[in-house]
């Protein structure tokens, strides 16, 4: 279940961008849209959200969809996310994703929600083997910035040297 081939620009039609966490964590996330939106202008953006933050979500400027599932407490809970989260990857046929978050159970759903191309965080957990490959987790970094790792890592796969990110991202609604 590891991913494929680094697709090439061209061919990544569909992305879907995961970002679980509150309206703040959304809003440290705009530069990933941003940056994925700038490199892939053709691509279709879809992003997933905890229902909640929602609302926060709806502002962020890039997005084609917005996607808010419902997050409760507990197992079963936990459950229905993954379920719910699977289920729309695997409608919806995303050619890649790029997701926050270093549960293993993220990566996981994308590989079984069909998507060829996964970026995540190296977590350094069972779940980093389900990623086609895996942006530099450090947690003592400004959130925004640690996100924009995922872009980077994303993009610098598909385009190597020619991949010239933005060098002081930050956090914009529209």
């Amino acid at each position: 279940m590891t991913g494929g081939a680094v697709p090439k620009p061209q061919e990544v039609h569909r992305v879907a961008l995961v970002c679980f966490g509150g309206i703040g964590d959304v809003l440290l996330f705009s530069p990933v849209v941003a940056e994925t939106r700038r490199v892939l202008p053709h691509s279709h953006l879809a992003l997933f959200v905890e229902e909640r933050s929602r609302s926060a979500a709806d502002l962020l400027a890039g997005v084609d969809a917005v996607h808010g599932l419902p997050v409760e407490p507990g197992l079963r809970g936990r459950y229905r996310l993954f379920s719910h989260l699977v289920g729309e990857l695997k409608q919806r046929h995303y050619d890649a994703a790029v997701a926050t978050g270093s549960s293993p159970y993220i990566a996981l759903a994308l590989a079984l929600g069909g998507v060829p191309y996964r970026v995540g965080y190296a977590s350094g957990t069972w779940g980093q083997r389900f990623l086609s490959v895996a942006a530099p987790l450090i947690q003592r970094r400004y959130a925004s910035r640690m996100h924009f790792a995922l872009a980077e890592t994303f993009l610098g796969a598909m385009l190597g040297a020619e991949y010239q990110p933005l060098s002081d991202p930050r956090p914009t609604i529209r």
